[in-house]
């Protein structure tokens, strides 16, 4: 595996008791997209809420990028112990939600959530300002800053629908919209809850295609329950299930893995003729 900028430590959630996260161990190499995929209740969204900051974990660690502290400043990446790599990073776990997102990590709800009042392209310079002053916020934007803005509408192919009402905006286009959003802030790891929830097809296919144009640039984490989407855009899968990793690897591999046909694929219906 390439280098990790995510690396997973032994972590517990729980609810009233109850085990969400039980012993999870995870690393997430940079510039990888990663699938999570796993029945209702295995833990996907609460481990993106550990990741995200929105949620304490009971124990455990979550290690993020080792070559960027709490200070910003960028350090040896590695640290070398009896000849042995150790990862070091910042333990998210243990960071508020506005300073995880500072470090670099942006998360996407599977609601869209952008202002409708507003256009498209001004809502990709309020998500621009997050690290500004107030003062800061009252004066016109930075050329650099609308350069980014621009380069964010390109991406997701919303040039031609800049100038036009958030509210407007298809559900595909609301989608793509807030991707932009979260790119504008130069985010190291995305994570991503079920990002096609309501599309067309063609939307689907088309929302794929970027995942892919935007990896390795960035990290990408992904919750998702669309197996056809999985089959078609995944490299590399995790199957939780009862909060623990089950399997991981090439959608290949897990989609004829016995036992995570039986946990999980089974039980999704597929196409007539077509394994699951």
């Amino acid at each position: 595996m390439s280098e990790a900028i995510l690396k997973i430590e032994q972590l517990c959630v729980s609810f009233d008791g109850f085990p969400v996260l039980d012993n999870l161990d995870l690393v997430v190499a940079r510039g990888e997209l990663r699938f999570l995929i796993g029945p209702n209740g295995a833990g996907k969204t609460t481990l993106m809420d550990v990741i995200s900051g929105k949620v304490r974990a009971r124990s455990g660690r979550v290690l993020y990028d080792p070559t960027v502290p709490a200070s910003g400043d960028p350090h040896p990446a590695t640290i070398e112990v009896h000849g042995e790599i150790r990862f070091e990073g910042l333990d998210l776990a243990r960071m508020r939600e506005d300073a995880i997102v500072r470090a670099g990590i942006a998360r996407k709800f599977q609601t869209p959530s952008v202002f409708n009042s507003i256009t498209v392209a001004e809502n990709i310079a309020v998500a621009a300002s997050y690290r500004d002053r107030f003062l800061r916020q009252l004066f016109p934007p930075s050329a650099e800053r609308r350069e980014r803005v621009q380069a964010a509408l390109e991406t997701v192919g919303l040039r031609d629908r800049a100038h036009v009402l958030a509210g407007a905006l298809s559900h595909g286009e609301r989608q793509w919209l807030e991707i932009a959003m979260l790119l504008v802030q130069s985010p190291r790891v995305m994570l991503l809850d079920e990002p096609i929830a309501g599309m067309t097809r063609p939307e689907r296919e088309r929302t794929g295609e970027l995942l892919h144009r935007l990896a390795g640039a960035h990290t990408i984490i992904i919750t998702e329950h669309d197996m056809d989407f999985v089959r078609q855009f995944a490299r590399t899968v995790t199957v939780l299930h009862m909060g623990r990793v089950l399997r991981e690897g090439p959608v290949e591999a897990i989609q004829a893995d016995p036992v995570v046909r039986e946990v999980y694929l089974g039980r999704q219906k597929t196409p007539a003729g077509e394994p699951a």
